[in-house]
């Protein structure tokens, strides 16, 4: 009877110590909470994209649906950099409807960022560091304009 409440208690230990969940500090919860959603645009309940600022300094991102992915889930964030680069990123997408530009590449926090545009809307394509290329859906004016809205960016 010793010997089988020994390897139970044995069994237990090594579940205890070899387990693959992890309970998470407060400290970690905290660095979550260090992006701040400024705006945010959908389609259908999908998201489009968001942009995103650390609570304790000037420094933006944008999140987006990966849309050369059919996964849902697939939600990619990249980096802009300070205020003044949102509002250039901006109005390089407006630029670009209002004078028919029909493609601009920007390099950004070491992403090139390449822009096309289709008629009225901009298509963004995000190539990262390591070569990955993902894309960002077809976006109007309208939408520019509550991505990066200038009542929060001035």
């Amino acid at each position: 009877m010793k010997k089988i409440i020994s390897l139970i208690a044995i069994l237990f230990i090594t579940i205890n110590t070899t387990a693959q969940i992890k309970e998470v500090s407060s400290d970690s919860k905290k660095d979550v909470e260090k992006t701040v959603r400024i705006s945010n645009i959908n389609l259908l309940g999908n998201l489009i994209g968001r942009l995103n600022k650390e609570s304790d300094k000037d420094f933006y991102s944008i999140s987006y649906k990966d849309f050369k992915n059919t996964d849902q889930s697939d939600i990619k964030t990249f980096a802009i950099g300070n205020k003044e680069t949102v509002k250039q990123y901006r109005d390089i997408m407006l630029t670009m409807i209002l004078n028919k530009t029909n493609e601009k590449t920007i390099e950004l926090e070491g992403n090139t960022i390449s822009f096309k545009r289709k008629s009225n809307s901009i298509e963004t394509l995000i190539t990262n560091k390591d070569g990955e290329t993902s894309k960002m859906k077809w976006i109007t004016k309208k939408h520019i304009n509550i991505l990066f809205p200038a009542n929060k960016l001035d």
